[in-house]
């Protein structure tokens, strides 16, 4: 699938360079984290058309909500900017307002505290695919919960269908950032994270605690454009977990423009997946994982879709992986297929790619790049199909135009061995065939 101009392949970048702006300005905040992470790969209208979820406008909201932690009050009306809320206390389960389809809450600037013991509880919420439940930051204002080691979670979201929670910052958990499962009365389903940033989580005493956790009957949730990094939780902190138990396996997920950084196991975890339900990892990025910058460590793995048995199913495009520990990519023993297309590795501990497990029919990577791995491109190389990726051609330099992070990081530079090196996989590219790696020529 070429595509015929360059100007056409980078309408995408411009168009997410603006969407990467949403939520930024406005009311300034207190104690907010900057950190500088990389530029997620040149999207490319990928492998199947971005579903873009429903936002409800004001308007048509059933009810609108306001929450200011400098201006409200819990005993306010909470429907106005002018009589806010100071928590999300009186909408959470189980409170005085119960939301429903169609509602919105709008969380103005400022750093919102918790208060008393528990977390923020939004467990059996029902919202619709044409109404869904919205909690999300006010036009032009970047909002930050600080949960200050309180309760357990930082959200809970048990059997939640169709919420959306949108453009805020989530601090300081004892366990998982966000933790979407079942619940006794059925399963989480069809919820929307979007321009978030969640860092230390993972921070209690218990031996888990991830940025986002799906765990269980939790099925098609879609992220987009969230950070997760500062995980610790004694080795055991993921950016983004998949998992369950016998048959109560997660899956059917889209991840589009993440980044996973200094969390002490892994970037992306998708550790007991369900392989019915394949999820789809796009234009995203672990590094530095297996470690969380404070000493405590775990595997390392930037990108692992797998955890043995019959797990896997999962698909990984035009993501990067690099300074992580141990894997940049990981089969982890998958008894399920994985695929790994425009996939690039670089600088992990061990090696770029590992496909471990006994998989039938082999995983598929294809037009991938592997480059100063600690040990080596790939380990069990028997067990994939591999097309046209960097160590099936035998490339020893691939020319990147910079290897500090950067403008042009892991970037193609012209006359690289790897423009116009890969197989076409119906994918868009420029040129006479695809490049190698996440990042096409330009």
């Amino acid at each position: 699938m070429p595509l015929h101009s360059r100007r056409s392949f980078l309408a995408g970048a411009a168009a997410l360079g603006t969407l990467a702006l949403a939520g930024c300005g406005g009311r300034a905040t207190e104690d907010t984290v900057t950190t500088e992470t990389p530029a997620t790969p040149t999207r490319t209208d990928p492998v199947t058309e971005t579903p873009e979820p429903n936002v409800v406008d004001p308007e048509d909201a059933e009810n609108v909500y306001y929450v200011d932690p400098r201006d409200g009050s819990d005993d306010n009306s909470g429907d106005s900017a002018d009589s806010p809320f100071e928590t999300l206390r009186p909408v959470m389960y189980d409170a005085e307002f119960e939301l429903g389809a169609g509602d919105v809450v709008y969380l103005r600037g400022g750093v919102h505290k918790l208060r008393g013991d528990g977390s923020i509880n939004l467990s059996y919420l029902t919202g619709t695919e044409e109404k869904p439940i919205t909690i999300q930051a006010f036009p032009g204002e970047r909002p930050v919960i600080d949960v200050n080691m309180k309760g357990s979670n930082g959200i809970s979201m048990f059997g939640s269908e169709h919420v959306h929670l949108r453009g805020f910052e989530l601090k300081n958990v004892k366990r998982n950032g966000i933790a979407c499962s079942e619940s006794n009365d059925g399963p989480a389903k069809s919820c929307v994270f979007e321009d978030l940033e969640i860092h230390h989580y993972g921070q209690g005493d218990d031996r888990n605690g991830n940025g986002i956790s799906f765990y269980g009957h939790s099925f098609d949730h879609f992220v987009r454009r969230v950070t997760a990094h500062h995980g610790g939780s004694k080795n055991s902190s993921d950016g983004f977990y998949i998992g369950g138990e016998g048959d109560r396996l997660s899956g059917g997920h889209r991840f589009e423009e993440c980044v996973a950084y200094l969390n002490a196991d892994d970037g992306f975890d998708f550790y007991r997946s369900d392989p019915t339900r394949g999820s789809l990892v796009v234009n995203s990025v672990a590094y530095k994982n297996g470690t969380d910058g404070n000493g405590t460590t775990g595997d390392g793995n930037g990108f692992k879709m797998g955890g043995g048995w019959e797990t896997g199913g999962n698909r990984c495009y035009r993501c990067v992986a690099y300074d992580n520990t141990a894997y940049g990519f990981d089969n982890n023993g998958a008894s399920v297929p994985n695929t790994y297309d425009h996939c690039t590795s670089f600088r992990n501990g061990t090696f770029g790619f590992s496909f471990t497990g006994n998989t039938e029919p082999d995983n598929l990577a294809r037009n991938s790049l592997a480059w100063l791995n600690g040990e080596g491109a790939v380990f069990q190389a028997f067990n994939v199909r591999s097309e046209r990726n960097s160590w099936d051609l035998d490339i020893d330099n691939p020319e990147f135009a910079r290897t500090v992070t950067g403008d042009d990081f892991l970037r193609l530079t012209k006359g690289s061995p790897c423009i116009d090196a890969g197989v076409d996989i119906g994918e868009p590219y420029l040129g006479a065939a695809p490049d190698l790696g996440a990042f096409e020529f330009t």
